[in-house]
This record gives structure tokens, sequence and C-alpha cells, in this order.
């Protein structure tokens, strides 16, 4: 996500005076009024460093002139301050033409019909919409960049982000929105962390992390989801690299709420789980681990579609665009090549049938899991900032330095019962 802002990360300075003296040049080379411009080149400089301060080998960028022609949206409110499209692009194309970067411009794929949820029969909504597939554009930074970072960022310092907070209208647009009490401390909440977070560095392989953080709702007009997510994608990274995970120079543990949604779901119907794997069924032919990883995003799909015909929908769309048939049925792991999403969805409601009035709800219904365990999760943060444990969250997961792993599975106990009134559905398991 490219973010319109400003604002200089404090160690940048030189790099930003750098930057701007040779992108002036560029821009006076090709016939520029630099007198005129000042605000709008400096802007797009500041805007550019801003967003790569918080990216790794690459970063997404928005190339859509719509974007930039809309205010910034800073908390739910937007803010006068405006990022030039031109001259953004002309950045980009004058870091590329020295070799700093390489520029990948996405846009169209391809386009879908799904089901339309608010299709009713004898109404006027169509029974399905078309949903169009668009790939971000990126840049791709080469050694040329990161050398001159080493050369010019020599404090390793992070500017703790102030903008984290982000309302999703159903088109995935942010959007405005006016913050209530809760939204107001959750806005304070996330400062907080991300000024305490601002004192720890996380290490990968060699590849350094921030933990800055944010949340996203899913409505404009309800408080829906609240997820967290880290700006710099340590949460993307995949398991085997999270393993090498250091914070400030020491070893970590991660600990993670095991089937995190089903156990909520079980929690909230007042039934205690089954003593087996809740994402695997044992359908005969089927790979165990090919099964289950399928099963459980089967799964979450219906958790968050709002019929049971939208959720057939979806899992054909899943199984079309994501899921690997062809392979999988190759190489001898599921037994046909062909799946049925009515008979997949069969196998969960079948063996979940204790919560299958907890199915087909949608995404904005009373009960909103994300939102509960968001809440779970805010609240494993908070305790452990307040003894001095940094964390970096992974979804449903927790990365601590390791002398802390005791604490923390004490922490994700109580949290998980404070939020729900009972921790019997209550799982941890140690992921490294």
């Amino acid at each position: 996500m490219y973010v319109l802002s400003n604002r200089l990360p404090v160690n940048y300075k030189d790099l930003y005076n750098k930057l701007l003296s040779d992108y002036k040049d560029y821009l006076y080379g090709i016939g520029v009024n630099l007198k005129r411009n000042i605000k709008s080149y400096e802007d797009s400089v500041k805007c550019f460093l801003y967003n790569e301060s918080r990216a790794t080998k690459s970063l997404m960028i928005s190339l859509d002139q719509k974007v930039y022609n809309k205010p910034s949206i800073v908390n739910g409110k937007a803010s006068k301050l405006k990022i030039s499209y031109i001259f953004t692009k002309r950045l980009i194309d004058f870091l590329e033409q020295e070799c700093y970067l390489k520029k990948e411009v996405g846009g169209y794929e391809s386009t879908h019909y799904i089901f339309n949820p608010e299709y009713t029969e004898g109404g006027r909504q169509d029974k399905w919409k078309k949903e169009h597939k668009f790939k971000s554009s990126r840049v791709v930074f080469y050694d040329k960049w990161r050398k001159l970072k080493e050369e010019l960022v020599t404090e390793d310092v992070v500017t703790p982000e102030i903008n984290v907070l982000y309302f999703k209208n159903k088109d995935k647009q942010i959007v405005n929105r006016t913050l209530d009490h809760y939204l107001k401390d959750k806005r304070d909440f996330l400062q907080e962390v991300n000024k305490f977070n601002a004192e720890y560095y996380v290490d990968v392989d060699g590849v350094r992390y921030s933990l800055q953080s944010y949340k996203v709702y899913n409505d404009s007009k309800k408080t829906v989801g609240g997820k967290t997510y880290t700006f710099c994608g340590y949460q993307n990274l995949p398991k085997v690299d999270r393993e090498k995970t250091v914070i400030n120079g020491v070893e970590t543990v991660c600990l993670d709420f095991k089937c995190f949604e089903a156990s909520v779901l079980y929690t909230l119907e007042q039934e205690l789980i089954p003593e087996t794997d809740l994402y695997y069924v044992g359908i005969e032919g089927f790979d165990p681990k090919v099964e289950r990883s399928l099963m459980k995003t089967i799964f979450i799909i219906m958790m968050n579609t709002s019929s049971r015909l939208s959720a057939t929908s979806a899992v054909n769309r899943y199984l079309k665009e994501e899921f690997p048939c062809e392979k999988f049925y190759k190489a001898g792991m599921i037994p046909t090549k062909f799946l049925s999403a009515k008979k997949l969805i069969n196998y969960v409601l079948d063996k979940h049938y204790k919560i299958k009035n907890r199915f087909f709800k949608g995404k904005c219904s009373k009960n909103n899991i994300q939102h509960i365990t968001s809440e779970v999760n805010d609240y494993i943060v908070s305790s452990l900032m307040g003894k001095d444990i940094v964390t970096a969250q992974v979804h449903d997961g927790f990365v601590v330095q390791h002398q802390h792993e005791q604490i923390l599975r004490e922490t994700m106990s109580k949290g998980y019962e404070i939020v729900l009134g009972d921790n019997s559905n209550c799982r941890i398991s140690k992921e490294f």
C-alpha cells in the first residue's frame, strides 16, 4: 500500500537531500519550471522515501492518477495534503533511468462473475456481478540503491507511524470515517505500540524489518474487522524464513492459537471443540496436508460469506484460480481432477454440525470473528508491552525473544478468556 504522506523519516535527511538535488537536475533537463513546482516535487520525493523506509526489497506503488487526485486520509480524516501524480511518475522514471530500481507496471488481469450477496428473487439486483482482478504496480530495488542507503542512512532509527487506522468500503477503497471513542482508543493504542516498537529491530536472514503496524476495518459504517498488519510485510514471510527471526540480536520463539477462528465459533456457541484437528476431515484420496489447507480455506470462506450460494461461488473461484487441482491430481494428492465446491462445503458442515448456524452470516454479522480475534490479539500486545516485552504479530501468532515464552503463553490464554469469557477451547501451539 503506497501511503500519500510527506513525513520524512528522521534518519533520511542526507538521502533526501542527495535524491532531491539529482531529481531537480533531471527535471531541469526535461524542461520543468522548478520555481513554480517546488512543493510538488519536494513532496513527491518525501512521499517516496516515506514508503521506501517501510519496504525491503520491493515497494508497492500506485500509478493510478485517480489515487493522487483524492486527498490523503489520515486515521479516517481527509487531510489537505496532495501528492502530485505527475512528479511521482517522473521520480520513478528518473530512479529507473539511474538504475536504482526496476518498475513493474500492474493493471487489469481478468474479469470474473461472482454471486451478488445483495441479490433477492424478484428484486432489482442482478444475481451475478462482475469482479475485476488487477495486479499491483511495484518497484524492485537494485544494489545501487541499497549502497546509496548504506552510505547516507547511517543511523538505524524508526520514525513511529501515526496513521494507523484505515477504513475500506465494499470496493476496497480507503474512505473517511468519523472516529467514536472506541476508535479513538484504538488509534491511541496503536500509536503507543508503534512508539514502543520503534526501539526494537527485527532481523530475518540479514534483512531488517520494522514492526510499525496499522489496522484495517472492512466496512466504513460499522466497526467490522480490525485486523492488524505490519507496513513492512513481515507477516507475509513464509514460516521457514520467520524461524530465523531475531529481535535486537536475541533468538525468538513463536506461539500460535491453534485453529483460532474455529475455536472462537465453538466458544460463542458454548460448545467444546473436538479433540481432533478442526480443519482436517479425512476425505478418502486426499493427502492430509493438502486437505487440511483446503478445508481451512473453505471454513473461513463459509464464515465470511452471507449465504451458501455466495460461499459456493467463492469456493469455486478459489478452486479455479488459486488451488492447483491439476498439479495435485497428477501427484496423487487429490482423488479427482475436478473438485465439487458443494461437496466440500458439506464436509465442513457435517464435521462442524454443532456450529452450523454460525456459517453464512457474512463479515458484517454481529459476532464478527475477525473483530473478536483482533480484540484478543490487542490485549496480548498491550499486556506484553506493559511488561516491556516486544512482540512481532503474525496473524494469530506472536514472536517474542525466547526468554519470554512462558509469559507469552500465559498472556495468550488470559487474553482469550477475558475477551470470550472462557478459555476452555483455547489451544496454543509452538510454531518454532
